[in-house]
């Protein structure tokens, strides 16, 4: 079967969402499809769930051409979207001490220890990594790109 970059963006997103825990889901679909927020803070939240469907679509892509043999060490792309997570990480710690809103502050705290688990797991190439992109794939066969993307959008409310 020959996946579009449409089909390999929806496996992403979908693959992102299930990693949320339930109670900032919705808050992922915000910040990843707001472009703009005059928050400092929001901004790098957006900045990092964006840069978490960026490194899931690399690892699909990746695991669709090299998927019978072992992934090119030399994952460039990949290897650049870690490293700018990894600064947007440092810019959420230096945001985090100074917000004052605990219940934001919260939630933000949230998304770092997310983010920081999610960036440990595809650098050492988890094998739980690789289960939840296979299951993509078969959450993409069975209910199609559109079904798919309309279920990630249900969250968004």
């Amino acid at each position: 079967m020959r996946y579009t970059s449409d089909d390999i963006e929806a496996a992403a997103e979908y693959l992102c969402l299930q990693l949320h825990p339930e109670e900032i889901r919705s808050d992922y679909l915000r910040n990843i499809r707001v472009h703009y927020s005059a928050e400092e803070i929001a901004y790098v939240l957006q900045a990092l769930s964006t840069g978490m469907t960026g490194i899931f679509i690399s690892l699909i892509t990746n695991y669709l051409y090299d998927k019978n043999k072992k992934p090119d060490p030399e994952i460039a792309t990949l290897t650049k979207q870690l490293e700018e997570q990894r600064v947007q990480l440092r810019g959420l710690e230096k945001l985090l001490l100074k917000e004052k809103d605990p219940d934001f502050a919260e939630i933000a705290k949230k998304h770092r220890e997310l983010h920081r688990k999610i960036i440990a797991r595809a650098q050492d190439s988890d094998p739980e990594i690789e289960r939840m992109v296979d299951e993509a794939f078969i959450q993409l066969q069975e209910r199609g790109r559109k079904n798919l993307a309309d279920e990630v959008d249900s969250y968004d409310f």
